[in-house]
């Protein structure tokens, strides 16, 4: 393995080189087609989440239509809620969070109701993008179907192995 030879006074640094090697990465991935592009860059620390994955994204299309299917079962349903996710104490710090939240949708067209699954939301703002969606209940004259969407960072605690932090 050959040696990589340092210049006294050059202004490389470990930093410059790992900094462009990830711009090199970014720039093939782009160039490909850059269809992962926003989850490598989200991946890296980059500022970029999907909108739909952002609470912000919801609260005004509350009352909107969203089409849910799964393999050739569909649905129209309406957003009837953005909710927090629960009322215990580390839930209650999310409260309105843009990271953790619920989505209830409503579907009172009488068809037969979807079980839970990995479904394809389409909106006609957010476009098509795939959340497990699940059944809840039974709303009056239709069937509620829930996807909670929670980002939040898991706490950590003390103790374990070797006093290693671990989730709780």
């Amino acid at each position: 393995m050959a040696a990589i030879a340092y210049a006294p006074g050059s202004t490389m640094t470990r930093r410059s080189v790992l900094a462009g090697g990830g711009a090199a990465a970014l720039a093939a991935v782009a160039a490909a087609g850059g269809t992962r592009l926003p989850r490598i860059v989200d991946a890296l620390g980059g500022p970029t989440v999907p909108a739909y994955l952002r609470r912000s994204s919801f609260t005004g299309l509350v009352g909107d239509r969203f089409e849910l299917s799964a393999g050739n079962a569909r649905t129209g349903s309406r957003l009837v809620a953005v909710d927090d996710l629960g009322s215990g104490p580390q839930m209650r710090a999310l409260a309105g969070s843009d990271d953790a939240f619920a989505l209830v949708f409503r579907d009172q067209s009488g068809r037969p109701r979807l079980g839970q699954d990995e479904m394809t939301l389409t909106h006609a703002k957010l476009g098509r993008f795939r959340l497990l969606v699940t059944p809840v209940g039974r709303a009056r004259g239709g069937q509620d179907y829930v996807a909670v969407i929670n980002r939040a960072p898991v706490p950590r605690r003390r103790g374990g192995i070797h006093g290693r932090a671990v989730p709780r």
